[in-house]
């Protein structure tokens, strides 16, 4: 992650925190991309969150995909309710 993107995540974490949407996040081990995990009821709310993410607005996040999950399961010890 270049150093002025690192300025900018402590800010962009409390936001997207904020919002309540936002479990868990990366980038890819080679910064080549990352993943997002919002929980929205429809693919529009998701649509709309990474639109207002401060890193969508910077100029970090250029192109996304967003899929519905449907989860399984979870380690409970890593992902705690």
């Amino acid at each position: 992650m270049p150093a002025c993107w690192a300025a900018a995540r402590g800010f962009r974490l409390k936001s997207v925190l904020a919002s309540g949407a936002s479990g868990h996040s990366g980038p890819s081990a080679d910064d080549s991309g990352g993943l997002l995990v919002y929980e929205t009821e429809t693919l529009e709310e998701a649509e709309a969150l990474i639109r207002e993410d401060p890193f969508t607005k910077g100029g970090v996040f250029l192109t996304w995909t967003i899929r519905g999950w449907k989860p399984i399961m979870a380690n409970p010890a890593l992902f705690p309710v």
